[in-house]
């Protein structure tokens, strides 16, 4: 019951006489209690639609622009240590796809939820670890 049509009922049960005390406070009493549970019905759906939206998966392409992400960070990582080597820049990709995986907790990134998208190229975009590319780049074919 929303707001307004509860104060219709409780004025309507105000302009009851004295004797009526008891059934007006049993009245409102209902009333109160309903307005209770609808507040807390509706929370539960809020709760159940936010674990909804964070359970639907990527799209196919956002996860290709995810991909597209992780490769172009590799590739910008590489060249600026003076690295073009394509199975170098695939081997730092699939370790930028591993941590940004991990993130998560999924195994691909098609399971990253579609809330996260943007939170996921922003994590590839943003992935350095001067270290593992400076291996990489320094690493024997």
């Amino acid at each position: 019951m929303d707001g307004e049509r509860y104060a219709a009922a409780r004025r309507d049960m105000l302009s009851c006489g004295p004797r009526d005390m008891s059934l007006r406070d049993a009245v409102e009493n209902v009333l109160m209690e309903m307005l209770r549970i609808q507040r807390e019905q509706a929370e539960a759906i809020k709760a159940l639609e936010r674990e909804i939206r964070e359970c639907v998966p990527l799209t196919a392409q956002q996860e290709k622009a995810v991909n597209a992400a992780i490769r172009d960070r590799a590739r910008a990582l590489l060249t600026d240590r003076g690295c073009e080597d394509r199975k170098k820049s695939a081997e730092l990709a699939r370790i930028i796809r591993k941590d940004v995986l991990s993130h998560w907790g999924v195994r691909s990134v098609r399971d990253i939820p579609r809330i996260d998208y943007p939170v996921a190229v922003e994590a590839a975009m943003r992935w350095r670890d001067v270290m593992r590319v400076r291996a990489i780049s320094k690493s024997e074919e």
